[in-house]
Formats: C-alpha cells, structure tokens, sequence
C-alpha cells in the first residue's frame, strides 16, 4: 500500500474540514495504519450510533445458528405478549426477514413516534403504567402503510425490535448476550450500550474502541469465523452483506449534500449497507465500518461531520488507489507517514495568552435552549494549567477543569459524564472553551463575552440521545 496515498487521504478530510477522531486501516488482516486525533485515544470507547446495528446483526446471526428463530418466523408470535388487542393485520405478517432488512411496511421512520407513544403509555393513568416504558409495546401500535417486505424505509424500531427478539431468546440483555459470545473472543473490553426499562437500543447507544469496528470488519471478510472459531455462522455472514432489500426509486440521483455518492440507494443487507466498493456498516456523524472483500481490506474511523458521503467519497479517491499501491511505495514516505500519525490531534480553541476570570451568567434567551444542556452560570478560576470551572446547572454546582494549550480531563456535575475540555482568551478578550463529551462525536463551544459577563454554549453537532450530557452516561 502507498502511504503516501493514505496522506492524501488526510489531506483531503482536513481540507473538507472533517473533523476525525481516529481512523484503522487492515488488509491481509494486519493494520496498515493506525491514528487517533488528540485528545482522543485508543484506550478510549466512542460512541458509534447506527454502526450499532451491525453488532446487533452479529447478535442475531449467532442467535438465528443456536435456533432460537427463523428467517420466516412471525415477530409477532416471536413477541405475542407485546403486541396490544387491536394490532393492525399488517403486524401479523411481519417476519424476522423484513425487520433485518428495514422492510417493516413503513413508510417513514416510527423512532419519534415511538418514544412519544412509550412515553404517554408508561405516565400515570396511561395504557402501559403497570408495564413501564417499552419501544416495542409502541411500535406494534404504529401500523405499517404498506405490506411487510414491499419497500424500505430506514426505521430504528425494526433493529431494536429485533434486539428485543435476540433478548427473549438469550434471557438477558443485548450486551450481555454477545460479550461472552462477540466482544470477549475479539478481545474488545468493556463495551457500554445505552438502553432503556432493561433493554438495551440496538439501533443505536453502543460506546466501543475504534479496534472493535476493524475487528467486526476483519470478521465478516473472515465468514464469521475467529482465530480458528465460528463466532457467528458463516451462512448468516453471507447472507448479512448481501443485498436484501432494494431502495434505488427510480427518480434518485446522488444527493451532492452526501458528496455526490449514491452509496444510501444501492440496497440493503441485514443491518449493513451494500456500497459502491463492498458493504458498510455507517453510524451518525461519520462512524463507519468499510469492508472491501475485492481489496481484502477495512476501513474503520471514528470522527464528527454532518460530511458523511463527502467522507466516504474521498476514502474510494484516496484510500483505494493507495491499496492498489498507485502513488508508490517508498521507505521515506512510510517513515514520514508514521511519524503523522503520531502527532494527529483536533485543533485547540484559539488563545492569545491573556487572562480572564470571574462569573458569566447565560446570555438571555438562551437558557432552556434546546441545542446545549441548561447551564445557566460558568465562573471561571485561572490556574496554572488553566481554569477551573465552577458550572451552575439547575440545583447543581460542580467543577469542570479547562486545559490552556492542552486538554484536562473531568466529569459533567450531572451524571459524571467524561469530558475532556480546552479553552483559550480571543484578540477581543473574550474567552472560549473547547467542552468535548470525549466518549460520544460531539464537543460544546462555550463563548463568554468578559463586557456583557454573559455566555452562550452550542453543541458543535446535535447529540441525537438529547441535549443533556446526563443522557449519556453509560452507569
């Protein structure tokens, strides 16, 4: 492979302004290369959203090799006790097959409906208050427009419910089921996966090492199989990164806001994306798994960009011809390309060196806003590291540590969410901090104004667990 292609790479991400945060590339089954972007780390898990599905696959398949269903079984005979008295006759002839492959009946995604519906059922005097709050309950209440199996339409209840099937059969939750069975034999440790009423998402939720996604890739170039075990049935395998369910209306062409790339119309398998080049897994804010069988290779990266087809796009630009070795191979370039890696890291907030402290309130109308958590006062202490940050936030007052030239480790007051944050003071002597919620895409940018002694605080990307940090902890 050419590292210097690998580079260009790099070069084209950074120009686009794609924010990364780590990127592993295999082939043969050994890492070409491997970076991680400071502060991020290989030590740490990352959220990897949607991606999450494709390990609920893996669940399924090894559920689907111990017999506990089939790919023509009924979900509702699978979940009967869910199912309410009036469930729509569509419901009935939903199988495992068409909940695998987003081909529910759906003509829309049900997830905001759904938690809306869990969430009146499970209140006081509501249908589900004896039950409390379960997705699968409201799903089977969102009758499906269209026969099972007739179209796809992208729909998070379908992969949670089929989490839910996986569940039943296994006695246990999601995450449970597969660490003795996926993440243990892969050496992948300590998984976290978001969840809800003792059930984990599956949709979405699951917080793992960058080395997790290269290893769910490594596995499925490998048929399932592990260092000489069969983790997860090769025919399942097979039939998971095969197309399933076609979604390429005749009216599509490629969407220039994805980069040009047709790659979300080319069909899909169980719980993966067919591509361009191969099949993917892809999670929100651009976490991906690529796997290229022609080029026995894996593409795992980790980062933060609304860009996710522009990021996709420059890997078959760049990343493909290095695997072919286009570019040359030279001992020089690879040394160089090294040496990059060591030294990858997220840009600092900008600073002048000046000095800044005291307490900012919010600025008004922005408390309760719903893009950032309901911080209402930051007073600011100067250290010799940088700052401490003493963080009012409803009936909570708790202290945040804010690196000067370097990032500091600390923990939300609500919830004891990881941050990692760096802040610096403007030409204008106004203050901004860097807050990243390091196991999760997403940073806030804090921007205090020294003359109004007010702030404000954005997130850089919406969170799509919610605004609030505390919805994001992982004990």
């Amino acid at each position: 492979m050419s590292a210097r292609g690998i580079g260009d790479y790099l070069d084209a991400l950074e120009r686009a302004g794609i924010e990364m945060h780590s990127l592993m590339v295999l082939r043969h089954g050994e890492v070409v290369a491997q970076g991680w972007w400071a502060p991020y780390s290989p030590e740490r898990r990352h959220l990897v959203y949607s991606l999450s599905k494709s390990f609920t696959s893996m669940a399924a398949g090894i559920a689907w090799g111990e017999g506990a269903f089939d790919l023509e079984d009924s979900v509702a005979e699978l979940l009967g006790d869910l199912l309410p008295e009036d469930v729509d006759e569509r419901f009935r002839r939903l199988r495992v097959r068409h909940a695998l492959s987003m081909a529910t009946g759906h003509e829309h995604d049900t997830i905001d409906l759904g938690w809306r519906r869990a969430i009146a059922a499970a209140a006081p005097g509501g249908a589900g208050q004896n039950t409390g709050l379960d997705l699968v309950r409201a799903f089977f209440t969102i009758a499906p427009e269209r026969e099972p199996g007739t179209l796809f339409a992208y729909n998070q209840l379908a992969t949670h419910t089929v989490a839910r099937i996986v569940e039943r059969h296994a006695g246990t939750r999601l995450l449970d089921y597969l660490r003795p069975r996926l993440f243990e034999p892969l050496s992948i440790p300590e998984p976290a996966w978001l969840g809800v009423n003792g059930h984990d998402f599956g949709y979405s939720g699951l917080h793992t090492h960058t080395e997790a996604v290269a290893k769910l890739g490594q596995l499925l170039l490998q048929g399932g199989r592990w260092e000489g075990a069969q983790l997860v049935p090769a025919e399942w395998i097979a039939q998971a990164i095969r197309l399933q369910q076609r979604n390429d209306p005749p009216e599509f062409t490629a969407d220039p806001e994805l980069g040009g790339t047709p790659d979300w119309r080319l069909g899909y398998g169980f719980q993966f994306w067919i591509s361009q080049h191969g099949v993917r897994g892809d999670g929100a804010y651009g976490q991906f798994c690529l796997v290229w069988p022609q080029e026995d290779v894996v593409v795992a990266t980790t980062a933060c960009t609304s860009q996710m087809g522009l990021q996709l796009e420059l890997a078959y630009r760049h990343l493909l011809p290095a695997v072919r070795g286009e570019g040359g191979v030279e001992a020089a370039a690879d040394a160089e390309f090294v040496e990059r890696l060591s030294v990858l890291a997220v840009p600092l907030p900008r600073d002048t060196g000046a000095g800044v402290a005291g307490a900012f309130e919010r600025e008004p109308g922005e408390v309760g806003h719903g893009a950032a958590p309901a911080l209402t006062r930051v007073e600011l202490t100067p250290r010799d590291t940088g700052w401490d940050a003493r963080l009012t936030i409803g009936d909570v007052v708790g202290e945040l540590p804010i690196g000067r030239g370097q990032w500091l480790e600390g923990a939300w007051p609500v919830a004891g969410v990881p941050f990692v944050c760096a802040g610096g003071c403007l030409a204008d002597g106004d203050f901004e901090a860097h807050l990243r919620m390091i196991e999760t895409p997403h940073h806030l940018v804090l921007m205090a104004d020294r003359g109004a002694g007010t702030f404000t605080v954005r997130w850089n990307e919406p969170p799509l667990h919610g605004s609030d940090p505390a919805a994001h902890s992982l004990t």
